[in-house]
């Protein structure tokens, strides 16, 4: 699976600085304890659901990368660990990016059904 997960992780980098964004380096087992660690609520998205959606994988790097930008290790309990106001402020950054990433390809449809 980490080969999978590094192919992804690059494919969503080069998409994002197609239109401006900039990743820091994800390594696949950042990705990976990210996406299986300690969250604050339920969430049925699994890691096949982000890796077979361009969007969610924008959104997810874009949030990973947002965290180790402002000087977050990226764990299994980063996501409970960091200070709300800071988690969610990445969390709007990449909801951010993730809409212009669809209206850069012109997805009027928008980017998810969640």
């Amino acid at each position: 699976m980490s080969s999978e997960i590094n192919a992804r992780i690059r494919k969503a980098a080069e998409a994002l600085k197609q239109f401006g964004y900039e990743t820091v380096d994800v390594s696949a087992k950042e990705f990976y304890d990210y996406m299986t660690g300690e969250i604050f609520s339920d969430d049925p998205t699994t890691i096949r659901d982000v890796l077979g959606n361009d969007y969610i994988m924008i959104h997810e790097l874009v949030e990973i990368s947002e965290l180790k930008k402002i000087g977050r290790k990226i764990d299994r309990h980063v996501i409970v660990e960091t200070p709300r106001i800071p988690f969610y402020t990445t969390h709007f950054n990449a909801m951010e990016t993730e809409l212009k990433y669809a209206l850069y390809k012109g997805d009027t449809t928008g980017p998810r059904s969640d």
